[in-house]
């Protein structure tokens, strides 16, 4: 975590104002020069410095982010392995060779140059560097992209020309291609200073004041206006801030549609029983402090057009009173008009004018208030049509007419003002649900209740999307820690309920969601290096001042006397006993945390991490390897049990195992067989210590210890650089730095979370189950925060089979066809989860597809080829030899066979699909061959046009229109035996998925790049485009249309389920990040109210479309609705409703 630094990085001052003179480019230098002589001082190398990562501030440049900074005890860089960013990495990096401080001077130079010229240093210049070493045709190729750039680095000089002496000879050392021959941090800095200066702090303290006062060359750019406005109404006291729409919307011209302007407004006009002068000038001042509105004159307005749509609580009166500010701007008028004119009969309002404006002042006004003037002018008009009116009372005619227009008047009036209510109503839902959005990563319960409230207030578009995200966000909510400074350290219990701090001598126990003290001790390390909480919640270990020491935080006193040489990382084993440290020194330890006993120290400067178990510990190292050992038994009173060091090895020195002279010490540590041949990311122990679970290569395997054979089933798509256990070894953990990974121990992917915030280093996740709603992780944020996350997250889940290859749901979703990797097809009850019986047959099925009626089912034999991996159909291929493949229907949902189809000539089938009577095939022979298509009742063949098949096929509702998928699409008329090439014109990357609309007259297609394309299925003519976010791909491989076609699902590769609003073409909330791994299958239930996707991880989701039953789940996540306070701070234009 990095101070705050008020003020833009070096890239966006020196994009914004340009490149840095002389004077303040000298000043700059010495800023980062002094920054880099500190840094290098406590030993540490920042190794990505770059001008992203310094920030200008009031009292000169700051250089951050020490993501990938490494210590002198710690491995600096390993050969081979490439850390920094591109533009600003020294040629050392660029070749992966060892690293060290050199590197910061190098990217020193580069930063400097930077803000000289405003370019990158090595950044394509007017010719491109050749490619090296090559003959006559490769003389005019060119390298490009990162390529030339690295090439640039290695090979070229950057031009000085923009800097003066003593800078230009200074960054000419720096930049030096020989680490050796550059300058170190402390010669860079006294060179600037223009004179030999001592080390250490005089010399830091000088380049420090020479900086100061290097801030923007402009003015900071100004918050957003929403969060000024937000601001200047929030310093307003209650009774003030119920007065600020009557003053600002006086200051509002409505426009048509919400073409809205700024009015400037006499002051005469606002004191004139608006409000009174004292209540005027506290809000007018407090606005116009914020630069929110202006006095010009007599006059005062709104300073800036932009206030109208950038506020939401000002859209909102505006939207809530937009059809009287247009009845009250021409009253407004109108009354001026006839006090200038002397008050003369003639100006006053008769007729429709008098009848509109009267309704609307006595029941459809609701922030707007009439002044004296205005009042006076209505009173005037209402009295002298009342005065007309008795001279014609004679008149029979004209009273009933005169009562007629009464009545009319009358129903005018309520029909107005329920109209206003229902505006309003609209205007503030959709006002919570923008609100809900912007507040989801940063306060996911309130976030939860206002999407409630939006959705309770009007069933708008915006307020289903928020609730919909509501139930899609993992993230439940975020508590904070006490009261701490800078220097605290935390750790988090087994279950994350508790959380350890340890600050300015203190330790203090936190229970979480009750946000108290439950324990603590006094005289711990004043500036702690790194804690452990034991998984109990009971012991803290604290590393300080180069020595560990354990304290019971229940009674607040030591356990045992300090020990051990301080820890960068440590952790409790599962019985709170044993203690793994990655100490100073490159050494991985074991301790006997209560007495201190040294059970293992294992030395080598590759070693990054220790996992321990009751029995054995395991000594990660940063090539890729880990090593396991059995720490010696621990005798009391040696402090030193047993010692294995590396031989003479240099780290990196590729792919062998060390030698390990001294294996078996005094205290009879052993090194020990390490299953998976001591290849892995990451490492940890089951809870009973006898399986080690492995990440390596994108899953995660388990071992049994005592045989060395695997056991279980592989994690599939696990990518893990940290795992742990959870529940008793039930669950598992994986964190790869994007995202956290929950994963039943037996194969099921249960959550895939990716991080709002940044959470590198060694993580600290933990897993709690036996709550309300499932599952839970909760994990450290900056600053101490901890984060709750809901594992099920609006999708119930069940496993159904470790792994899938295949899934498909009948029509209604009325049953789940699965095949798992290793058995035959199972057939499941989405709604309960539960299976109908045994496996159908022993052999995987490689496709499935169940008929209209959804009481047969049709399966294949697995097969290579699947749409995940194909894009095309001439990169399918089956095993090459041609054979007869059957085509295998089952009754559903007793399972029994019905009839097999043999498929002549074929040795696989590629994808099937049915709709109406029919059901198509897609064999391959090598290649894909035509389709073909039998009628399921007779099982007889139905002849058709010769196209190619695809693995993605769809048939329409009622049987007549076959479409295949790919990159050479083609549609099939199955009645008129016509077929049409491409029907969805060129297709660059091919069509993914298929699926039709409830009544067939839609196709809608999923892409990789191109999100969904909707077509007409009668002309062929794009109908509209569901595009995806910018930036944000996913191959669309599972598309369904709910039962009355509103909504549409989405699923992709990267597990995602994301909903659609089909009329509008536009997403309904945050997509479901549900499934490790590919979805498979998707479809609604027959009455729309749930959604169920299958995916490559075997797991089954339902979630609720039923905005009804979503917003009674959505309350029991919140725990509650917004309260009273919220309300009348929130919507003070509304009436408070009860919402859960």
């Amino acid at each position: 975590m990095s101070e705050f630094v008020a003020g833009p990085s070096l890239r966006a001052a020196v994009a914004r104002d340009g490149p840095y003179g002389p004077e303040e480019l000298h000043r700059l230098a010495t800023g980062i020069a002094t920054a880099l002589a500190a840094i290098h001082g406590a030993s540490v190398v920042h190794r990505d410095l770059k001008p992203d990562n310094v920030l200008i501030g009031p009292e000169g440049p700051r250089v951050i982010d020490f993501g990938i900074a490494r210590t002198s005890d710690m491995s600096l860089t390993t050969t081979g392995h490439v850390a920094g960013t591109p533009a600003f990495m020294a040629p050392e990096s660029v070749l992966g060779a060892r690293v060290g401080p050199a590197v910061d001077v190098w990217a020193w130079g580069a930063v400097t140059l930077f803000a000289a010229t405003g370019r990158e240093p090595f950044a394509e210049g007017a010719a491109r560097l050749p490619v090296p070493g090559g003959g006559p045709e490769a003389a005019g190729q060119a390298l490009t992209g990162v390529a030339a750039l690295l090439h640039r680095i290695l090979a070229a000089d950057p031009d000085l020309t923009a800097l003066g002496e003593p800078l230009r000879g200074l960054v000419a050392r720096a930049l030096d291609k020989n680490p050796e021959a550059r300058p170190d941090a402390d010669t860079v800095l006294s060179t600037l200073l223009g004179h030999p200066s001592p080390r250490g702090e005089a010399l830091l303290a000088e380049g420090t004041r020479t900086a100061e006062g290097l801030g923007p060359l402009r003015a900071l750019a100004p918050p957003p206006l929403a969060a000024v406005a937000e601001e200047a109404y929030g310093a307003l006291v209650p009774a003030d801030q119920a007065l600020v729409p009557r003053i600002l919307l006086r200051m509002v011209a409505p426009g048509e549609g919400n073409d809205d302007s700024p009015r400037p407004v006499p002051e005469d006009e606002l004191l004139d029983g608006v409000v009174d002068r004292e209540t005027a000038g506290r809000v007018l001042s407090g606005f116009a402090r914020a630069d929110l509105v202006v006095r010009e004159g007599e006059t005062v307005a709104l300073a800036a057009a932009a206030l109208l749509r950038a506020w939401p609580r000002l859209r909102g009166w505006v939207d809530a009173d937009r059809a009287g500010l247009r009845v009250q701007r021409p009253l407004t008028e109108a009354a001026r008009t006839w006090d200038l004119n002397g008050r003369r009969p003639g100006d006053l309002y008769q007729g429709t004018a008098l009848e509109t404006a009267v309704g609307w002042a006595a029941t459809a006004r609701h922030h707007v208030t009439l002044n004296t003037l205005e009042k006076a002018f209505l009173d005037a008009s209402r009295a002298l049509a009342r005065d007309r009116a008795r001279r014609r009372r004679r008149l029979t005619a004209a009273l009933a007419v005169l009562v007629a227009v009464a009545a009319a008047s009358a129903g005018l009036a309520l029909d107005q003002k329920s109209s206003a209510e229902r505006q309003r109503d609209v205007a503030v839902a959709r006002r919570l649900a923008a609100l809900a959005e912007t507040s989801r990563s940063s306060d996911p319960t309130r976030a939860m209740a206002l999407s409630v409230a939006a959705w309770r207030l009007a069933g708008v578009p915006e307020a289903r999307a928020a609730l919909y995200s509501s139930l899609a966000q993992p993230l439940r909510r975020i508590d904070p820690p006490p009261p701490v400074t800078a220097d605290a350290r935390f750790d988090l219990s087994g279950d994350g309920r508790l959380l350890a701090v340890a600050d300015a001598g203190r330790a203090v126990l936190w229970d979480v969601a009750a946000h108290r003290v439950a324990g603590g001790a006094q005289g711990v390390a004043v500036a702690p290096d790194a804690v452990a909480l034991s998984p109990d919640g009971r012991r803290l270990a604290v590393s300080g001042g180069g020595r560990l020491r354990v304290w019971d935080l229940s009674t607040g006193r030591p356990l045992g006397p300090a020990f051990g040489n301080g820890a960068l990382e440590m952790t409790f084993g599962p019985d709170g006993r044993r203690l793994a440290v990655l100490a100073p020194g490159h050494r991985g330890q074991v301790w006997e945390a209560l007495r201190g006993v040294e059970l293992l120290d294992v030395r080598d400067e590759r070693a990054e991490g220790v996992a321990v178990s009751a029995r054995r510990a395991a000594v990660l190292l940063d090539d890729g390897r880990f090593r396991l050992y059995e720490p010696a038994a621990g005798r009391s009173g040696s402090g030193r049990s047993g010692s294995v060091r590396s031989g003479s090895v240099r780290s990196g020195s590729g792919g062998s195992d060390l030698e390990h002279s001294g294996s078996e010490h005094s205290g009879g540590a052993r090194r020990l067989p390490a299953p998976a041949g001591g290849r892995g990311d990451a490492v940890a122990f089951s809870p009973d210590g006898r399986t080690l679970a492995v990440g390596r290569g994108g899953n995660v395997a388990f071992w049994d210890l005592s045989t060395g054979r695997r056991r279980g089933a592989v994690l599939e798509g696990a990518s893990a650089e940290w795992l742990a256990y959870g529940d008793g070894g039930r669950l598992v953990l994986t964190f790869d730095r994007t995202g956290v990974g929950l994963w039943s121990a037996d194969g099921g992917g249960l959550l895939a979370y990716s991080t709002p915030e940044d959470t590198t280093g060694m993580p600290d996740i933990r897993v709690a189950t036996g709550e309300a709603g499932g599952p839970v992780l909760r994990y450290l944020l900056s600053g101490g925060r901890v984060a709750t996350v809901d594992a099920a997250a609006g999708a119930r889940s069940t496993a159904v089979s470790p792994s899938a290859v295949a899934a498909a749901f009948a029509p209604g979703a009325r049953t789940l066809a699965v095949s798992p990797a290793g058995a035959g097809p199972v057939l499941s009850d989405p709604v309960s989860g539960a299976r109908l019986g045994p496996s159908l047959g022993g052999t995987p099925a490689g496709a499935l597809a169940f008929a209209s009626d959804g009481r047969t089912l049709a399966s294949v034999p697995y097969a290579s080829v699947s749409h995940a991996s194909v894009s095309r159909p001439d990169e399918a291929r089956g095993s090459g030899d041609t054979a007869t493949v059957s085509l295998s229907l089952w009754s559903v949902p007793d399972g029994r066979p019905l009839r097999r189809i043999p498929i002549a000539r074929a040795a696989s089938v590629g994808g099937l699909a049915a709709g109406g009577h029919v059901l198509a095939a897609a064999p391959v022979a090598g290649d894909y061959e035509p389709v073909r298509v039998w009628d399921l009742s007779s099982g007889l063949e139905v002849p058709v046009p010769r196209r190619t098949g695809w693995d993605v096929m769809a048939v329409s509702p009622d049987g007549r229109v076959l479409v295949v998928g790919g990159r050479d699409a083609t549609l099939v008329d199955l009645v008129a035996g016509t077929s049409t090439g491409r029907p969805f014109g060129p297709v660059l990357d091919g069509v993914r998925s298929i699926a039709f609309s409830p009544d067939g007259s839609v196709i809608a297609t999923g892409f990789h790049e191109a999100g969904v394309a909707l077509w007409d299925a009668r002309t062929l003519r794009r109908a509209g485009t569901l595009a995806p976010e910018k930036g944000r791909f996913d191959d669309v491989v599972a598309l369904a249309y709910s039962p009355d076609g509103r909504l549409i699902a989405t699923g992709g590769t990267s597990g995602e389920v994301r909903l659609w609003d089909a009329a509008a073409r536009s997403p309904l909330g945050l997509p479901y990040a549900v499934h490790a791994g590919p979805v498979l299958a998707l479809a609604f239930g027959a009455d729309g109210r749930y959604l169920y996707s299958a995916g490559k991880d075997g797991t089954l989701r339902r979630y609720t479309m039923d905005p009804q039953r979503a917003a009674a789940e959505v309350c029991a996540r919140a725990g509650g609705g917004l309260g009273d306070d919220d309300w009348r701070r929130l919507v003070p234009e509304a009436p408070y409703r009860k919402v859960c």
